[in-house]
């Protein structure tokens, strides 16, 4: 049974590591590994103290929790909403690759033999490269509203759970300064790692 629960605990703790990273992935105009890696182990330690902290060995400790994560996870959402619809802002539509026949490259005589097949895998890949860029531009709008759905609902959930939460259980505490908890640690570790720390990178 302890084994279940530390594996239980290992999951979570890794969970919310990644979302921690996550918003540092999404945000930082440059990726440093060590930063990527301090960023999931300083979600994990978060969520390890929080959980300490907190474990009563309640069936209210799993609603605690959930909501916890939820909130978390939101924060990568918003940030990948946002790059997301920035990114596609400042994308042009590209016509796809004009294709080249065997008879349109006969100029080059014997070398078309091995330049044509080069030249076909070449069209291929760019032009599905660029098909599946139109088709993100196509789809922006339903994509960003789609996620945001998702953030609305994930938010949803997690009030409800504390909701839940404060109204069969003993423990006081106020909701919205519960999210305000939640979210704090894992804005200040992106704001840090992406505005502060790679000033002083080397």
């Amino acid at each position: 049974m302890h084994f279940k629960e530390n594996i239980t605990l290992v999951f979570h703790a890794m969970t919310i590591g990644m979302a921690f990273a996550a918003s540092y992935f999404i945000g930082a105009p440059k990726l440093y590994d060590s930063l990527l890696v301090g960023a999931f182990l300083f979600g994990a330690c978060c969520y390890l103290i929080i959980r300490l902290s907190y474990k009563q060995g309640l069936a209210s400790d799993k609603v605690l929790f959930k909501a916890y994560r939820l909130i978390n996870w939101s924060v990568p959402v918003v940030l990948f909403i946002i790059h997301f619809y920035l990114f596609f802002e400042a994308v042009e539509v590209q016509d796809f690759i004009e294709y080249k026949s065997f008879e349109e490259l006969s100029y080059l005589g014997i070398f078309t033999l091995a330049v044509w097949p080069f030249l076909l895998i070449v069209y291929l890949i760019g032009n599905t490269i660029i098909g599946i860029t139109q088709l993100f531009l196509f789809l922006q709008l339903p994509i960003t509203i789609a996620l945001s759905v998702l953030l609305v609902v994930m938010l949803g959930f997690a009030y409800q759970r504390l909701y839940q939460l404060k109204q069969h259980d003993n423990i006081g505490f106020s909701i919205p300064l519960a999210i305000l908890r939640s979210l704090t640690p894992i804005l200040l570790c992106s704001y840090l790692l992406i505005e502060i720390a790679p000033k002083y990178m080397g």
